[in-house]
């Protein structure tokens, strides 16, 4: 999504499509990096045959690529309609949120035990970078660098499966994000940035009592963010 709130086009490029190729798995990586950046909302429908052709790939191949994220419940496909990305639950959000937090405790105490070389200097670095872009550059720009701080974490605490864990659940969060995409982005985006900034703090002091506390207040302003945006925004499953 735009700085100004608008759909961004779908991302083919002649290096796409050229990503393409006939792999049901580039598909599916394109297809999920139109479904970050706001493609695509909640509810809307992905036309298969549309896509094919836009790719100049086969439609089965589009299809499997869509099937693959039937299965991970970020899209689904109605009898007769069609494949539309799914709209979720309140209660399914803050399950969503409820199982980022548990992994990232996990991914939190694995880093405090395993004391990587540098990680704090790169957490700071990855903070700096995403505060610079704040008023400067678009809203998933600012995302992808205010994440990498997450990932740092995750890669720290050297276990494998937390990152691929968390992808899935990052495409449903991005998708409620990007419904909410108003002039509030600026004042959200640098609440996360001192809250980043205070965790890091903590972990660097070795306090990990006072870095998960930090942590699940952390989550619970971006899952207050998301209520508003459910009720403002029919997003009950149908």
């Amino acid at each position: 999504m735009s700085s100004k709130g608008e759909r961004v086009p779908f991302p083919l490029t002649s290096e796409a499509s050229a990503i393409a190729s006939s792999r049901s798995e580039n598909i599916r990586i394109l297809i999920t990096k139109a479904l970050f950046e706001g493609h695509w909302l909640p509810g809307d429908r992905i036309n298969d045959e549309d896509l094919s052709t836009e790719l100049r790939v086969s439609r089965i191949s589009v299809r499997e690529a869509l099937s693959f994220l039937v299965e991970r419940r970020i899209v689904e496909k109605v009898h007769w309609k069609g494949y539309f990305v799914r709209k979720l639950s309140l209660e399914e959000i803050e399950s969503i949120v409820e199982v980022r937090i548990a992994i990232e405790e996990l991914a939190i105490r694995k880093l405090m035990q395993k004391k990587v070389p540098g990680v704090f200097e790169k957490m700071k670095d990855a903070i700096d970078s995403a505060e610079k872009l704040i008023d400067s550059s678009t809203y998933m720009e600012y995302m992808d660098r205010d994440f990498r701080f997450h990932e740092l974490i995750y890669e720290a605490s050297g276990n494998v499966w937390i990152k691929n864990i968390i992808g899935d659940l990052r495409v449903h969060i991005n998708l409620l994000r990007n419904l909410s995409m108003e002039s509030s982005f600026v004042d959200a985006a640098r609440i996360s940035i001192t809250e980043h900034r205070e965790l890091l703090k903590q972990l660097i002091k070795g306090n990990r009592t006072r870095a998960m506390q930090i942590l699940r207040a952390h989550f619970e302003t971006h899952l207050s963010n998301i209520r508003r945006t459910y009720a403002g925004n029919d997003l009950r499953a149908e």
